[in-house]
């Protein structure tokens, strides 16, 4: 009797749960329901992939991984699987009492972070997850930009690689303004070493971890790498003074600040919040099996008509 109404109540829990993204196709439903592991979702515009996305937060805020599950926390009784079926019938919510029963790994509001592409697109979202998930669990849903998200996690971790969480970020105009500057104090001029080669020589150092005391120990091969040095330590006692960020390209980060976050054991496991198991929506990480490279590409896709 117990095997069988446990069987009933997960039935009923699956129809009640997919009763709640009724407005998905197939294909977008498969992706709300994939809750463990990477997933990447291929789509044109105007297909759904907004949608997908708040929906996916939804269901993994509301049910977790209940769907397809045969999983309960606790013996089915008749009661649950009459309330249940209440619920379904009459298109309302079941009662509070059976919310534990509904949800399994479900994840905490403030543990999902949906990357978006636009400062639009990022409200859009929350406004979106609003209406869904009520005013308070909407909001607690980090969903911004990813420069947004970046900067916000720099200042909080900003004092253990060394900045002041009051940093700024420079872009490429402003590095070279403050380049220039660095020229005159120095009586350099452009026309023998271009700024723009100072600039790239002070990435390659970067990206080897070279700091500007090193770079002025180390022997020059010539006259424009002497003064290199010189260079870029007077920019980064201008710019960084502890007080500003270079804005590089993604690909080429600032290696000499993560040389600098060596020995902050407490920095990369909490520096981006994550639900439980891993999760992210937007650009979707999940856990990785044993064995299995932590960078490993997922092999699951989608795609959305």
């Amino acid at each position: 009797m117990a095997a069988s109404l446990q069987q009933e109540f997960c039935a009923l829990r699956d129809t009640y749960i997919e009763k709640q993204f009724g407005r998905l196709n197939d294909m977008q439903r498969q992706a709300v329901f994939t809750t463990d592991g990477p997933l990447l979702i291929l789509a044109g515009a105007g297909s759904g992939k907004t949608t997908v996305l708040v929906n996916r937060i939804a269901n993994l805020i509301r049910f977790g991984s209940a769907h397809g599950s045969s999983w309960t926390p606790r013996e089915v009784t008749e009661d649950d699987v009459k309330a249940l079926k209440t619920a379904i019938m009459t298109g309302t919510d079941a009662p509070a009492w059976l919310d534990g029963m509904l949800r399994q790994n479900a994840v905490r509001s403030w543990n999902v972070m949906a990357i978006t592409f636009t400062n639009k697109a990022a409200g859009e979202l929350k406004e979106r997850l609003r209406n869904m998930l009520g005013g308070e669990e909407g909001d607690e849903v980090f969903a911004s930009t990813f420069h947004s998200a970046c900067v916000r996690i720099l200042r909080r971790w900003a004092e253990s690689i060394g900045y002041p969480r009051s940093f700024t970020i420079y872009d490429t105009d402003d590095s070279q303004r403050v380049m220039k500057a660095v020229y005159k104090e120095l009586s350099i001029d452009d026309k023998f070493f271009p700024i723009k080669s100072a600039i790239n020589q002070m990435s390659r150092w970067k990206d080897q971890l070279v700091s500007p005391e090193e770079a002025l120990r180390t022997p020059a091969r010539d006259t424009k790498g002497a003064i290199a040095a010189k260079v870029y330590a007077a920019y980064e006692k201008k710019t960084q003074g502890g007080r500003s960020l270079r804005l590089r390209r993604p690909d080429l980060p600032d290696r000499a600040a993560a040389g600098r976050a060596r020995g902050c054991a407490g920095v990369l496991p909490e520096q981006v919040p994550l639900p439980a198991g891993g999760r992210v929506s937007g650009y979707q990480r999940g856990p990785v099996p044993a064995g299995q490279p932590a960078h490993r590409p997922g092999k699951e896709h989608l795609r959305c008509r």
